[in-house]
């Protein structure tokens, strides 16, 4: 009588044993899937986010490009006396800043970046670090053109390779005129006898 009862048993727990064992194995590998899918969904996210970012920063460099002078002059220009052009060109350095953070290839995050600070720091750069720009709008002309060619490259994917005699020119008087304000050299006053 208990012989009976083996085989449909046994038939049972093995079959409990076979369902369990592969539905382990199962829900493993659909894991493993979605997470895969997870990590695609999320690269694929923040490249288009980039590209987004890219385009939004191509426009706001021409429209730098475009008020060229009005940078040149943000310095000197008393806020009390801000004009629209003044509001646009800030709004769109600011436009630019922000979309730094979002590219995804080093190499163009840096040369942005430097554009970036550049054009900001345009009159000082251009008063202090001996450029190789004959005024500060060429020099904000020339950065802002050859931002549009750095994003160019991102969005159709091309290689970035080493930065241009621009982008060198402008890291050379970047940095020389970071120099000049990091340590400044002690004042010496004649003396009087």
């Amino acid at each position: 009588m208990a012989w009976e009862w083996l085989a449909p048993a046994g038939t049972v727990i093995g079959t409990l044993i076979t369902a369990g064992l592969g539905g382990w194995i199962g829900s493993r590998h659909s894991g493993r899937i979605q997470q895969r899918q997870h990590a695609f969904d999320r690269e694929t996210s923040v490249i288009e986010r980039g590209r987004e970012r890219a385009d939004d920063a191509i426009a706001a460099l021409r429209t730098l490009q475009h008020h060229s002078t009005t940078i040149a002059r943000w310095h000197y220009v008393p806020p009390s006396l801000d004009s629209d052009d003044v509001t646009e060109s800030r709004a769109a350095h600011e436009r630019l800043g922000a979309a730094i953070e979002y590219l995804t290839v080093q190499t163009v995050r840096r040369q942005i970046e430097l554009i970036y600070l550049v054009i900001g720091m345009s009159a000082l750069v251009t008063r202090y670090g001996r450029t190789e720009f004959e005024t500060t709008e060429m020099m904000i002309v020339s950065a802002c053109a050859e931002g549009i060619t750095v994003l160019g490259r991102y969005l159709r994917d091309e290689q970035a390779d080493e930065p241009s005699q621009t982008v060198q020119a402008l890291l050379n008087a970047y940095n020389r005129t970071r120099a000049l304000f990091a340590s400044p050299s002690p004042c010496t006053y004649p003396k009087f006898t």
